[in-house]
């Protein structure tokens, strides 16, 4: 499984990202934060599973690219928050929906399962996975 999700983000990140500068790891950042329009440091970098410090250095080219904005925190001054520019989300959106295409186009070569037997049986092992996660009280 690893190897194969490792192959397709891969793919993706050549085939679609890599005309915008994206890494898989700054896509997978841009998107989260323009989902949520404001996350903070420590929420993003759990979510997306990468270390604080992978996000520092990944966050360092999206704000340089005015994609998102870091703001100190409204009651705590210490925590900063991540926020998309109007370019992260018109970005976001566009890469978006080339990677959706690219993900369909690869879903309906021959040999396939169809593609939203492919996606509900992802969906079960991903929330089969975050619940023995939440279980274990393992991040």
């Amino acid at each position: 499984m690893f190897r194969t999700a490792n192959t397709i983000r891969a793919h993706l990140e050549r085939a679609v990202l890599r005309d915008e500068g994206m890494t898989w790891t700054s896509y997978d950042v841009l998107v989260l934060v323009c989902a949520r329009r404001v996350v903070d440091t420590r929420t993003a970098a759990a979510e997306i599973g990468i270390a604080k410090a992978t996000l520092t250095h990944t966050l360092v080219t999206l704000v340089d690219h005015n994609l998102v904005r870091r703001d100190l925190h409204e009651n705590d001054r210490r925590r900063v928050v991540l926020r998309p520019t109007t370019q992260g989300m018109d970005l976001a959106r566009q890469l978006q929906a080339r990677v959706d295409a690219e993900q369909a186009r690869l879903f309906t070569e021959p040999g396939l399962p169809t593609g939203d037997s492919l996606a509900r049986v992802l969906r079960a092992l991903a929330t089969r996975t975050r619940h023995a996660q939440d279980n274990s009280g393992s991040p």
